[in-house]
């Protein structure tokens, strides 16, 4: 089965302390036609590439069974770590690189679970068939803001 994940994620305030919130959408084809599913949430102090890992996350957690995903994402952090494969030089063990803690190792380990069990492709993309209806969503939902629960 083959599933496009398409995230809009944003953020405001301080770098590392700000507000993040999220669009995802979620396309397959099933035997009725095409399906999507759509998520909108926001998570309160963190940072922009951590919005985007858990805005990832929370699309893979849909996903019930091994497939090949399309993930079209405009953040260069996710994509250049996938796609130019920088988490192989990381020591997994104790998750640093060159004797510095990898940055949102919690996540990444999460996300390279997912990314074990699935064949993803990674498209840094920041126009696609969804930006548009994304981000005036972002901008006009009500979205209820969480705390950062993601980290272990």
């Amino acid at each position: 089965m083959e599933v496009n994940i398409y995230i809009n994620a944003e953020h405001t305030g301080h770098l590392s302390k700000g507000n993040g919130k999220y669009a995802v959408t979620i396309e397959s084809e099933t035997s009725k036609g095409l399906a999507t599913l759509q998520l909108y949430k926001g998570v309160l102090k963190t940072s922009r590439n951590r919005t985007a890992l858990i805005a990832c996350l929370d699309a893979f957690s849909h996903l019930k069974k091994p497939c090949f995903v399309n993930l079209y994402i405009d953040n260069t952090h996710v994509t250049e770590t996938i796609n130019q494969e920088w988490y192989k030089s990381w020591n997994l063990d104790t998750w640093t690189n060159k004797g510095k803690a990898v940055g949102n190792a919690d996540l990444w380990k999460e996300f390279l679970e997912h990314y074990k069990k699935h064949k993803i492709k990674v498209i840094c993309e920041g126009d696609t068939p969804y930006t548009s209806y994304m981000k005036t969503q972002i901008a006009h939902v009500n979205i209820e803001y969480k705390e950062d629960i993601c980290q272990r």
